[in-house]
């Protein structure tokens, strides 16, 4: 299953013809600039309970399980990625005149461009991504909004 979207994980990633610095105290961003965050949740039967977004959360809950990502901080090359991956998907997406609908859509672009480990057993590949519960996806954006506001979109 491919969405066109492409995460810097596959073989068709943009590749910088300059060597990277050595030491990450310049103005470049590295492969080892990144964050974590972590997303905890457990199942109700077959609804999923988020912490975050559902007020019945159950913080001693025996079943809790927490997906943890580490994501890169964007550099410019990672925007102009997002930005023409999301006009591919979407030509009338232009950053001047984002609606609401159209922010969220760049978001999860950065989101599956920017990820580069979990702690699950499973492949870290876009059909997995693309099938985690939307409730824990709107969390994972909301934290990566808070770590980097709009950096990567913009």
């Amino acid at each position: 299953m491919s969405d066109g979207i492409k995460t810097n994980n596959s073989s068709a990633t943009i590749t910088n013809q300059i060597a990277s610095p050595v030491l990450n105290d310049g103005p470049f961003v590295a492969d080892d600039d990144t964050f974590d965050i972590s997303v905890r949740f457990y199942r109700d039967n077959k609804k999923f309970v988020v912490e975050g977004i559902d007020e019945d959360f159950k913080k001693d809950a025996s079943n809790i399980k927490e997906l943890t990502l580490t994501m890169k901080y964007p550099s410019q090359g990672d925007t102009s990625l997002i930005t023409a991956q999301a006009r591919q998907m979407n030509e009338k997406i232009k950053v001047e005149n984002l609606n609401v609908s159209d922010f969220l859509q760049v978001e999860v672009i950065r989101f599956l461009t920017q990820v580069r480990k979990w702690n699950r057993p499973e492949p870290l590949d876009n059909e997995n991504l693309m099938n985690l519960s939307p409730k824990i996806i709107r969390v994972i954006l909301e934290k990566i909004r808070i770590e980097i506001g709009i950096d990567g979109i913009i």
